[in-house]
C-alpha cells in the first residue's frame, strides 16, 4: 500500500501525519495526505506498476514555517526511489489559509506524481 510507504517516508520529518483530514484536536504542524488517482501501467507481461497522484497538505500556524516544512516534504519525496516507488515528482504547489474559529492555519498544498513498481 503506497499510503503506508508514504507515511513511513515522511515520519522522520513530522510525526503528525493523517489520511484525508486531521482529526478534531489535532496538533500542528501536521501533514494531511490523500490519493486522488491511480492509473495502472501494463506491458506485454501484464501489470507493470501504477502512476499515482498524491496530495500532501502541510499545515502550520506560521506561514514561513509551513513553507519550510513543505520544502522538506518536497525534497524528501523527490528523492524517493526504492522498492515501492521508482520516481516521484512535484507537479503543483499552492499556498492557502484556513481560518477557523480557534486558530488561523497556513497551508501549502502539494501534488505529487509517483511511479510505483
Amino acid at each position: 500500500m503506497i499510503e503506508a510507504a508514504l507515511v513511513a517516508r515522511l515520519a522522520p520529518i513530522i510525526p503528525d501525519i493523517y489520511p484525508l483530514e486531521a482529526p478534531p484536536g489535532a496538533s500542528f504542524p501536521c501533514l494531511v495526505y490523500a490519493r486522488s488517482k491511480t492509473d495502472p501501467l501494463r506491458d506485454f507481461d501484464g501489470r507493470a506498476g501504477d502512476w499515482i497522484v498524491i496530495h500532501v497538505d502541510t499545515y502550520h500556524q506560521n506561514f514561513m514555517d509551513a513553507k519550510a516544512l513543505a520544502n522538506a516534504v518536497r525534497s524528501n519525496l523527490e528523492a524517493w526511489s526504492d522498492m515501492d516507488v521508482q520516481t516521484a515528482a512535484l507537479v503543483d504547489e499552492a499556498d492557502a489559509v484556513d481560518k477557523t474559529t480557534k486558530v488561523t492555519l497556513f497551508r501549502v498544498v502539494q501534488t505529487f506524481l509517483l511511479l510505483t513498481v
